[in-house]
């Protein structure tokens, strides 16, 4: 499993024509990149959720064409792609207490491996240090530490000591 910790920006739009349309167009004129992306509608209000490449950059110019923008930390999955997966999250999550409040994702066009993105309710993770995943290797651990402030992608393929910060482990 590889892991990171993103910030994502949710934007409030009328449900019309055209709305992702421009925000999509002012991303790319000032070379900020949409790396994942979800849209829902409610009627006649619409929210776009998503995850650039330059969070702050992105905030800054979605507020100067006033939009109102919503930041959050979500967490970002790489899970491989076999049945199982999204559960073994799930139920680590929940036996750390902690609520998925929403989820979305999708699959890479080789069909080998999925991007899960998900809000909790709290990111101290139930107030535990860790939050462990079985996994074929013994167990999956994603320390506290890397709840604030860690925005890269982390790929640990070894055990690693228990103590070590921002681990994966699977």
């Amino acid at each position: 499993m590889q892991y990171s910790i993103q910030r994502q920006l949710s934007i409030g739009i009328e449900n019309k024509p055209g709305r992702l349309a421009t925000i999509a167009g002012l991303m790319a004129t000032n070379g900020i990149n949409i790396c994942n992306l979800c849209v829902v509608d409610n009627i006649e209000q619409g929210v776009i959720r998503l995850i650039p490449s330059d969070p702050s950059a992105c905030r800054d110019l979605l507020l100067q064409a006033n939009y109102f923008v919503v930041e959050a930390d979500v967490l970002v999955l790489i899970l491989k792609d076999n049945p199982g997966q999204l559960e073994t999250v799930c139920h680590a999550l929940d036996a750390a207490g902690v609520n998925i409040e929403y989820a979305y994702g999708s699959e890479d066009a080789r069909e080998e491996e999925g991007r899960i993105i998900i809000k909790v309710s709290n990111m101290t993770l139930g107030g535990e240090d860790t939050l462990t995943f079985p996994g074929a290797a013994g167990q999956c651990r994603i320390n506290a530490e890397t709840r604030s402030g860690w925005r890269a992608a982390n790929r640990i393929d070894e055990v690693a000591p228990a103590e070590k910060a921002k681990t994966a482990v699977c």
